[in-house]
């Protein structure tokens, strides 16, 4: 996923775009207008590729007391990329090198500089901050969301279907966006979603796993925690059944719920499920789904499919004519007071506290443990947002996550995602 700001209006030139090759699978969107002078319909920038027009003074931050909470300290890894059994989050060698080669390596000390001709509610800022002895070269945009040229939302692969991925400065393009990070993650081998996406109060795809996500309400207020829904389908004979997942990448056994807002058409993702149709809250038919992506079931517009993996029990209580009806529990129910929210993971901090706990999200070792070029939200203390890419040190590797919290910190948010 990524973070779009998209444009309402003319932007200036002091913010411009650099190509990308990272593909991503969602994305977050920022509105902003009231910049000095035309660039173009919109302005695109990705997460691992920011470039401005005029130098911006490097500044160094030194954290090196250390970051608040308790952690186990992380092996050093040299892998650049975030990597593990199911998914795979992408930045890219070609993004970083862009980085890289826009930095302006000669200048040091001084004041972080906001990039002048910036669109109004939006800061730009270049820094090093050096965590554990090391420094790492930092990229940020600190919005307020709270001012009316501005607003933020998830972006994915097109409007109106989820699956599939797309090249960061693509997707920024034609969601008209002004500026872009990636943001979640999604199945390696099938190129599905995995976390949540939710616009104007709509599952896009659902949260799995418990995972961090960062939520803005209508009002520009942000917030950033663990999410997760319970949906709990129940027949009209009364039996009832938890849905694993809605119009997700994340599989097992159990019932998978598949809206209009995944696409015209629901594939089997797994051998042997049974697809069950629903039109009006009530079930029209059966249908075998047969080899992974051999077939596809059209999803009624007024309506869903269930994707039904190994669970016979649920099959046989949905037999064609009954009617069906399903309940969400949104868990903390904070969220439901956040209309537009997306997933990454994991939580990094929460009220200036390191909370990072990779297990506890079910990320694996070796993705909890890798240094690599990262990209991150946040929440400063005065309530904008934060969105910061961090490069590897020079000659070096990126940071870990409790680096990258410690970055975050010093940055001054006091809560912030991966």
């Amino acid at each position: 996923m990524g973070i779009d700001i998209k444009q309402l209006g003319r932007l200036g030139s002091a913010i411009a775009a650099i190509g990308a090759s990272g593909i991503i699978a969602p994305a977050i969107a920022v509105s902003g207008y009231g910049a000095i002078g035309p660039l173009g319909p919109q302005l695109r920038l990705s997460a691992t590729s920011l470039l401005v027009t005029q130098k911006i003074q490097d500044s160094i931050i030194h954290h090196d007391q250390g970051v608040k909470g308790n952690m186990p300290q992380s092996p050093p890894q040299s892998s650049l990329e975030y990597t593990s059994a199911q998914q795979v989050k992408i930045t890219g060698s070609a993004q970083l090198t862009a980085l890289q080669s826009a930095r302006d390596t000669s200048a040091k000390g001084g004041s972080p500089q906001a990039a002048p001709g910036s669109i109004p509610g939006v800061e730009q800022r270049r820094q090093t901050v050096v965590v554990d002895g090391i420094g790492f070269p930092t990229d940020s945009f600190t919005v307020d969301l709270r001012r009316s040229n501005l607003a933020l939302r998830p972006i994915w692969t097109t409007p109106s279907t989820v699956p599939g991925l797309t090249p960061l400065t693509t997707l920024a393009a034609q969601w008209q966006a002004a500026i872009a990070i990636n943001a979640g993650f999604f199945n390696r081998n099938n190129r599905l979603p995995l976390g949540a996406i939710r616009t104007n109060g709509q599952w896009i795809s659902g949260p799995i796993l418990g995972r961090g996500a960062i939520a803005r309400s209508d009002t520009g207020e942000i917030y950033i925690g663990r999410l997760a829904l319970e949906q709990t389908l129940t027949t009209e004979s009364g039996q009832q059944f938890p849905i694993q997942a809605i119009n997700s990448g994340y599989v097992q056994a159990g019932v998978g719920l598949y809206t209009p807002a995944w696409g015209a058409a629901y594939t089997p993702v797994l051998d042997n499920e049974t697809i069950v149709v629903i039109a009006g809250n009530q079930v029209v038919r059966h249908q075998a789904g047969g080899a992974a992506g051999s077939s596809t079931v059209p999803i009624p517009n007024n309506g869903f499919v269930l994707a039904v993996r190994a669970y016979r029990a649920a099959v046989n209580a949905m037999p064609p004519g009954m009617v069906l009806s399903i309940a969400s529990t949104t868990i903390p129910d904070i969220f439901d007071a956040y209309p537009h929210a997306v997933g990454g993971g994991p939580l990094l901090l929460v009220n200036n506290t390191v909370v990072l706990n990779p297990q506890a999200e079910q990320f694996s070792q070796a993705f909890a443990s890798q240094s690599a070029a990262r990209s991150a939200v946040g929440k400063t203390a005065d309530g904008r947002l934060m969105m910061v890419t961090v490069s590897p040190q020079a000659g070096g590797r990126g940071p870990t996550l409790r680096q990258l919290a410690g970055i975050m910190q010093a940055l001054g948010n006091t809560d912030a995602l991966n």
